[in-house]
């Protein structure tokens, strides 16, 4: 066995002690939010991404496909949530409003919610929701699309930009008015089926164009 120098053990152990801090620095530059760096996800916590608009992003947001999207082509984003910050969206009529032509949409439902069991799973490639429930109370359904649990039971549609699916392992949370939810392409969603005792909804839902 060789015989390790003064010189050789005091570089050894200063590797050694500078290891966990080398680790230290490596782990602080990403968040505990998946892949996304401290940086995005602190840009993305300051909210400075809804200019001034006074409403909750929900905490089942894909944070990381958000920001690689708004990344990409911010435009979308912006018009969807100026457009929200300069329209009582809450009081106005069911219909479907232009924002910008073919990339961005609003409809606006009023209707009474199906039990949870007559509501699809459902997913998209062409476009992003953003959704909320304006006034009542209902659920919202939220799994992956890439889960190993998600089968298709109705292949996807390009006209209509949609796939149905069934999932085990999803994750449900009450829509209520000021809170809204992001579902990406990545995302299947059961949208706003019934509570009990909340009979009646009025909900919206922006389609943002997925940039390419």
């Amino acid at each position: 066995m060789k015989k390790i120098t003064g010189f050789r053990f005091l570089i050894i152990a200063l590797i050694a002690l500078s290891a966990p801090l080398l680790l230290m620095n490596c782990s602080s530059s990403k968040s505990t939010s998946g892949s996304l760096s401290k940086k995005d996800l602190d840009w993305y916590n300051s909210k400075v991404w809804l200019d001034g608009l006074q409403l909750t992003p929900h905490e089942s947001i894909n944070k990381e496909e958000f920001v690689r999207q708004y990344k990409k082509n911010k435009t979308y984003y912006d018009e969807a949530f100026n457009y929200l910050k300069t329209h009582n969206v809450a009081e106005m009529a069911p219909g479907t409003y232009q924002i910008d032509s073919n990339n961005v949409y609003m409809m606006i439902v009023e209707s009474d919610p199906n039990e949870k069991d007559k509501v699809k799973w459902e997913a998209h490639k062409n476009f992003n929701d953003i959704q909320m429930i304006l006034k009542g109370k209902a659920k919202m359904g939220v799994g992956k699309v890439a889960s190993p649990d998600a089968v298709v039971v109705t292949s996807y549609d390009p006209k209509a930009d949609i796939a149905f699916y069934n999932i085990n392992g999803e994750k449900y949370y009450d829509g209520v008015p000021g809170t809204f939810y992001i579902f990406s392409p990545q995302e299947m969603h059961q949208p706003a089926f019934k509570i009990p005792g909340n009979d009646w909804v009025k909900k919206m839902v922006i389609k943002v164009r997925v940039p390419k």
